[in-house]
């Protein structure tokens, strides 16, 4: 964790000197293989936690680790584990938060009615999610200085090509990023890697 959390910042440091094109890149692939290297480790730590939460369902320590874990597990695995939890964990500031961040889990997964938003894309013009209902719609939440981020861009975008090419069939298949707490120059620039039809920021 040090390890990366030092590449990014020493990524981040360089973005805003202004470095150029070829050094960022260069800075920006270590802090990456960085976050790679702590795969195993991570993998490692979720098993030993799951194993704990397993034998322990009812304990305060199962819900301190819950409240970090749940954003990593799937909604319904992270709500059956807090209803295990007594209630007067449930009832506390950390069992708020909890169920606070399942609850924004659920309304994320597949199936569930998105939360509209408005905001201002690169045109200057208004932007809402609902002003594209019944459409599909890839909406990807990012952030400049975030490495996994700008990852997933390598990832998640060039996919995004043939899911427009299958929902032509029926409907327009705009793309949308956000990316959260802009810097006023870097974002239009890191908007424009996407190649989306628009980009809203969001605060």
């Amino acid at each position: 964790m040090e390890a990366y959390d030092k590449a990014n910042e020493i990524y981040i440091a360089a973005m805003k000197e202004g470095k150029d094109e070829a050094t960022l890149k260069k800075l920006k692939d270590a802090a990456n293989a960085a976050k790679d290297a702590m795969d195993p480790l991570r993998a490692e730590l979720n098993k030993v936690n799951r194993e704990f939460m397993d034998k322990n369902p009812a304990s305060f320590a199962t819900a301190t680790i819950l409240r970090f874990y749940v954003s990593q597990a799937p909604w319904k695995e992270g709500l059956a584990r807090y209803e295990k939890l007594p209630e007067e964990v449930r009832k506390s500031n950390l069992g708020k938060d909890i169920l606070r961040e399942i609850e924004g889990l659920q309304k994320g997964s597949p199936g569930a009615m998105a939360t509209n938003f408005t905001s201002t894309e690169l045109r200057g013009e208004q932007l809402s999610l609902s002003d594209y209902k019944g459409k599909y719609v890839l909406v990807d939440f990012w952030a400049s200085w975030c490495v996994p981020c700008r990852k997933g861009i390598r990832i998640c975008f060039p996919s995004t090509r043939n899911t427009k090419t299958k929902a032509s069939r029926s409907s327009a298949s705009p793309t949308m990023t956000a990316t959260m707490k802009p810097g006023r120059r870097r974002w239009p620039k890191m908007a424009s890697v996407y190649g989306s039809m628009y980009c809203a920021a969001l605060t």
